[in-house]
């Protein structure tokens, strides 16, 4: 299965002062394409471990009557709450889309299927939680407020890299202050990281030939 890690450009549904500001990605979220059916079994097994079981209890609602495969988009923006919303290719609002190359740059990692739905989980888990404007606002400076553990509220590229980091998609440095992350420093850092990857995995092939 294939995880979507998609960067958006200060364009379109994005075009406003404050992501212009942001550096050249403003917002990160991460999406996937999965049967409805499995979707709503991982809402279920999720359900008492999530942090607003209402929320998560509306979306399963929501999707009952939906079959095949979908595209969903976990995110959180700005002075929002941590929400999933389906992708559909007939929408006229950019942002109910699937990401296409105009809007987003995105980073694709294919992940086996039990990884797959841990990860699904774990954003299933975070739904409702509160944006953090105050370390957000201090991605614009210098200063962080770096936490021992995972924090109660999240900006958007904090949230992808507790993701990251909590369901081992790629290894998170110690080092690495993962609570002062604007989307530009996660794109290139993923990069990196999945190019080493790359790397790695050609030179054992070459190996084994």
């Amino acid at each position: 299965m294939e995880l979507c890690i998609n960067f958006a450009l200060p364009v379109e549904c994005y075009d406003n002062l404050l992501n212009k500001c942001a550096g050249k990605y403003c917002h990160v979220e991460t999406s996937v394409t999965i049967d409805v059916s499995l979707l709503r079994f991982l809402f279920d097994t999720a359900l008492n471990d999530c942090y607003a079981p209402d929320i998560c209890q509306n979306i399963t609602n929501n999707l009952k009557d939906l079959t095949g495969d979908i595209t969903v988009a976990f995110y959180i923006l700005f002075g929002d709450i941590m929400s999933m919303r389906i992708l559909k290719e007939d929408e006229e609002n950019a942002f109910l889309q699937p990401p296409t190359s105009a809007i987003y740059d995105t980073l694709k990692i294919k992940l086996d299927e039990e990884h797959m739905y841990n990860v699904i989980k774990w954003n299933v888990k975070m739904l409702g939680r509160n944006y953090d404007i105050p370390r957000a606002v201090l991605l614009l400076t210098p200063f962080s407020i770096p936490t021992g553990e995972r924090p109660e509220k999240f900006f958007c590229s904090q949230v992808v890299m507790y993701m990251i980091k909590e369901t081992s998609i790629v290894t998170v440095e110690g080092a690495l202050d993962i609570d002062h992350m604007k989307p530009d420093h996660v794109y290139e850092w993923l990069v990196q990281k999945l190019n080493s990857i790359k790397v790695k995995e050609d030179v054992q092939n070459g190996d084994q030939q």
